[in-house]
């Protein structure tokens, strides 16, 4: 299965994580100035530091939108998505953390579990749970908002039959459907890693006879493409579409609609409207950043500056997945209101 029973190289299992080799940092500089010293130090205050903290807020902020959202209305089918988002966005932070991978790659001795047989087995199936859960979680959640897109451009388009066209049972199987999908897809990820054991210590390394597999490139290279540039620009123009539509709705309400049952129609539409166009936006601004640097990593090749970028743009990745509590609190007045747990007394004692 393996080359040999070496020692292996840590940045086999950093490629296989990171969807890169790692930069290929084997210099000690590079024509950029940085120097491999210098990537090492600045990767271990991201990966220890800034990411984890970013995750564990991330983690509690995902929490506080599904709290949120369920008190606005659960089967909504715009909240229905954005649970769906919230999820993902959850199981992502919650497990981007990278406790075992740490605990491989700092804890002494590194890059290597040296403890007892069963705790090192033990660590190294949550190792590779965690490995899963995450490229699943990144995978679902960069599809939710394809469905959003949707959800939007029918809504703004043909209102009139919004209601018969996506309904709460449809837009919950559409949600189970891309779950499932991916899930099943990333099965695969479970046997990309494997381990060697030299006595009491276990190896982390990479199944070659899996990664190097015909078959298995072409599945990894389209579900790159799909899933990034692909759905990019799926989200991108359907965004510019709605926000056309949207302002051109808009000025013809203000001369032709009347009455407050009317304007308070409108209100509701426009702040959901508002709130799921945000989260889109957000989506395309992070993806296409860290698209760009992907670009400028290929034509920089194998150096510690473009490894650099790749540890800046995982962590705009887990910025991406925490910051839509903001979106919601800010855009829409009736999230902000569910946040007060004194105003959901109040509603209580009313309707007792």
């Amino acid at each position: 299965m393996f080359a040999s029973t070496d020692i292996p190289d840590t940045s086999q299992v950093l490629s296989l994580r990171d969807n890169t080799t790692d930069g290929g940092t084997n210099g000690t500089s590079s024509t950029s100035g940085i120097t491999l010293a210098t990537y090492f130090f600045i990767r271990e205050i991201i990966r220890l530091y800034v990411n984890v903290i970013l995750c564990c807020f991330g983690t509690l902020s995902n929490i506080a939108c599904l709290v949120i959202l369920r008190r606005d209305g659960a089967l909504k089918t715009s909240n229905i998505l954005l649970v769906a988002l919230a999820i993902a966005d959850l199981l992502y932070t919650s497990n981007k953390t990278e406790i075992p991978f740490l605990i491989y790659t700092y804890a002494p001795p590194l890059y290597r579990y040296q403890y007892s047989p069963s705790m090192n087995m033990f660590l190294y199936y949550v190792f590779k749970i965690n490995f899963y859960l995450i490229i699943d979680a990144f995978l679902i959640s960069v599809t939710i908002p394809l469905l959003i897109i949707v959800e939007r451009i029918v809504a703004i388009f043909i209102p009139l039959k919004f209601p018969t066209i996506i309904t709460p049972t449809r837009t919950i199987v559409a949600c189970v459907i891309v779950y499932v999908f991916w899930s099943v897809r990333c099965l695969t990820v479970w046997f990309e890693l494997d381990h060697i054991d030299i006595g009491d210590t276990l190896f982390v390394v990479i199944n070659y006879e899996v990664t190097k597999n015909k078959w298995y490139m072409v599945l990894y290279d389209f579900t790159n493409y799909l899933t990034g540039l692909g759905y990019l620009l799926f989200v991108i123009i359907g965004s510019v579409i709605i926000g056309i539509q949207v302002k051109r709705i808009s000025m013809k309400r203000r001369k032709l609609v009347t009455g407050s049952n009317a304007n308070e129609n409108k209100g509701s539409t426009s702040r959901t409207t508002k709130t799921l166009l945000s989260v889109c936006v957000i989506y395309c601004v992070t993806n296409l950043v860290v698209y760009i640097m992907d670009l400028i990593r290929s034509r920089l090749g194998p150096t510690p500056l473009s490894a650099l970028y790749y540890e800046i743009s995982e962590t705009i990745g887990i910025i991406n997945s925490s910051c839509n509590f903001f979106v919601y609190v800010y855009f829409n007045k009736k999230f902000r209101k569910h946040m007060s747990f004194r105003s959901s007394a109040r509603s209580v004692n009313n309707v007792k």
